[in-house]
């Protein structure tokens, strides 16, 4: 759900860049928001699911979007490189160049874990480089990193097929679910460091089925979202809640979905004939 493959001129690393028919768009009232991808575009809202809007306007699409641990920016793929910019939309700075995806910041907002593509069937490898761009070294074969809270750990995925955790230097690989194609993916580690939640399918059938809850050392996986097509979990900074996007409505596009930790208390975001895809939650800006 969160790969698109488009064409982008790349600029130096590190250099600031207006690209042309690109302006940030005001903000809107102050407090958390989420941002997501709508079609192909990066958008926010507020946490209850209005003031949807355009935050750039940008050319390529847009993808993978994640705020940064204070609140005050945004890593987002843009056309198929990682950018980052102001919660604003201004000051869009170019960090990895293509093929990057799925950045994740580390808890002190120094660092982000990202993926690098290696072909398709090939998968990708997990790769961490500094918040300005520099010092990129590969840790190991992956995809979908998320941080662990103390920043010790990173948890991430190879093919969709089982989810794993390591050390952030790359060492200590342990495998926490069943290993098989389609069955464990796209992990994202709670705040408070003792769950994981996950995109999983109990048959290992088919990839994306329903989004899963399990203790950070693997036992207790709970499927909290039922009727299947959901993908891309992601944590409110109180760790109470869940997002995530869901095709279940039978519309043939994908919708932004909030639930409880539980899985109760489901409610629908947006409602558009637009991909909706990819949300994350703001912790309020510090």
């Amino acid at each position: 759900m969160r790969r698109l493959t488009l064409l982008l001129v790349l600029v130096p690393l590190g250099t600031a860049m207006a690209a042309r028919g690109e302006t940030a768009v005001p903000p809107g009232k102050n407090g958390a928001k989420i941002v997501f991808v709508r079609g192909d575009k990066l958008s926010l809202m507020n946490t209850d699911g209005s003031g949807q809007r355009q935050v750039l306007r940008h050319e390529g699409a847009a993808y993978d979007p994640a705020w940064s641990p204070d609140g005050r920016r945004i890593a987002v793929v843009l056309g198929d490189a990682i950018w980052v910019i102001n919660a604003n939309g201004a000051g869009r700075v170019l960090l990895a160049g293509a093929p990057a995806h799925a950045p994740a910041w580390s808890p002190d907002g120094r660092q982000i874990a990202y993926e690098v593509g290696r072909g398709r069937a090939l998968g990708a490898d997990i790769w961490v480089m500094k918040a300005d761009g520099s010092g990129k070294r590969r840790l190991v074969k992956g995809q979908f990193p998320t941080w662990s809270p103390d920043g010790s750990r990173i948890a991430f995925d190879r093919l969709g097929a089982a989810v794993y955790v390591m050390r952030s230097d790359g060492s200590g690989v342990k495998r926490l679910t069943p290993k098989r194609r389609g069955c464990s993916g796209s992990p994202a580690w709670s705040p408070e460091g003792a769950r994981i939640a996950f995109v999983g399918n109990p048959t290992c059938r088919t990839y994306g089925q329903d989004i899963w809850v399990m203790r950070a050392d693997g036992t207790r996986p709970l499927q909290v979202s039922k009727l299947g097509g959901s993908f891309n979990p992601a944590w409110s900074p109180d760790g109470r809640k869940l997002l995530f996007d869901s095709n279940r409505h039978g519309s043939g596009t994908t919708d932004v979905y909030v639930m409880n930790a539980d899985g109760k208390g489901e409610r629908r975001l947006t409602r558009s004939a637009k991909y909706n895809a990819s949300p994350d939650w703001q912790r309020q800006p510090s």
